[in-house]
């Protein structure tokens, strides 16, 4: 049984509850607003027992912990209140909040299960706890704590959690909506045997027809630099960016991590020799790809044919001619 809130509007309590009541009116679609009315549990800030720390981040700390009414198993994500306006801390749940509303239970994406809000009491006006969203623990932990290192999982088991990325990634983007932080962290091995991609607090909703995001300062803040695309490291604030090819390029880097527990290059960058040579190989028509039969697909030697193809799909420098999500679904079916 949850707890009611009595907000005040004056304190980060009444800016987080408006906020989820906002989101309400923003979510179009009636069935998705239903949802959020009428499942989406509201705790008061605290209710839940943590039991572990998991992951410890700038904006936020990721605890295991359990409902001490009902013993069920939860991951605790606390928000980070310290240098952070309630207005800024708002604006990140009602980013993830919406995201999963918006995604609907997909099987390869994890369980939303509700929120713990900041409560102020008749008696006190100024105490005020951490905000955190509530999710479905996985118990199996995350998909890098089973890669082994500079080995990789076996093709066969790979293609299995691969392919339920993939899946997740494909709905996202037919919702509009891009991940920004694919990687082996945010990937869980679910207790029902699926795949689940995790932490939407990078996300973004894109609303134009084109699904062209124009970059703010702040978006060359986020992601994780061994996944990030190159053209993050020559575009200007305020380019146009295919932010579903910005995943579609995290999303070949994350196979060949999978498949080889290992990063192809540290970075994708004039930094790294290794990407810079990858550069010169991915040009097929060059003249050293021609003189050395050495082209993009040759250059995943270390993997079968299929999986070379798909990440040298992926990995294509130019974003306009990159493979998209949807296409390396279909390759590996």
């Amino acid at each position: 049984m949850t707890t009611m809130i009595e907000p005040s509007s004056n304190t980060v309590a009444g800016t987080l509850t408006h906020t989820i009541q906002q989101t309400d009116c923003t979510v179009s679609e009636p069935r998705i607003v239903s949802s959020l009315t009428n499942s989406l549990s509201r705790y008061p800030a605290g209710f839940h027992v943590l039991t572990k720390a998991l992951q410890d981040g700038s904006t936020a700390v990721v605890y295991a912990g359990y409902n001490p009414q009902t013993n069920q198993r939860v991951a605790v994500k606390q928000l980070s209140i310290a240098g952070h306006t309630a207005e800024t801390l708002a604006t990140a749940m009602r980013r993830e909040i919406t995201a999963h509303l918006k995604l609907d239970g997909h099987v390869n994406v994890g369980r939303f299960l509700g929120v713990e809000l900041p409560c102020v009491n008749s008696r006190q006006t100024s105490g005020i706890s951490n905000p955190a969203l509530i999710f479905e623990l996985y118990e199996h932990g995350d998909l890098l704590e089973h890669i082994p290192v500079h080995r990789g999982l076996h093709e066969s088991t790979a293609v299995i959690a691969i392919s339920g990325v993939c899946e997740a990634l494909v709905h996202m983007h037919n919702k509009g909506i891009v991940h920004r932080d694919i990687k082996s962290e945010n990937v869980c091995v679910g207790n029902d045997g699926f795949v689940k991609v995790i932490d939407f607090g990078s996300c973004l909703f894109l609303d134009n027809e084109e699904r062209i995001h124009v970059m703010t300062e702040d978006d060359f803040m986020v992601g994780s630099i061994p996944y990030l695309a190159p053209e993050f490291y020559t575009m200007a604030r305020q380019s146009k960016c295919n932010l579903m090819a910005v995943d579609a390029w995290a999303l070949g880097i994350f196979i060949y991590s999978v498949l080889t527990g290992a990063f192809p290059f540290t970075e994708a960058n004039s930094n790294c020799d290794e990407f810079l040579r990858y550069t010169k190989c991915s040009v097929a028509d060059s003249e050293f790809a021609s003189s050395t039969g050495f082209g993009a697909v040759n250059y995943w030697s270390v993997l079968s044919t299929r999986m070379s193809q798909i990440v040298s799909g992926l990995l294509c420098i130019d974003p306009t001619q990159r493979m998209s999500v949807s296409e390396a679904r279909s390759l590996l079916q």
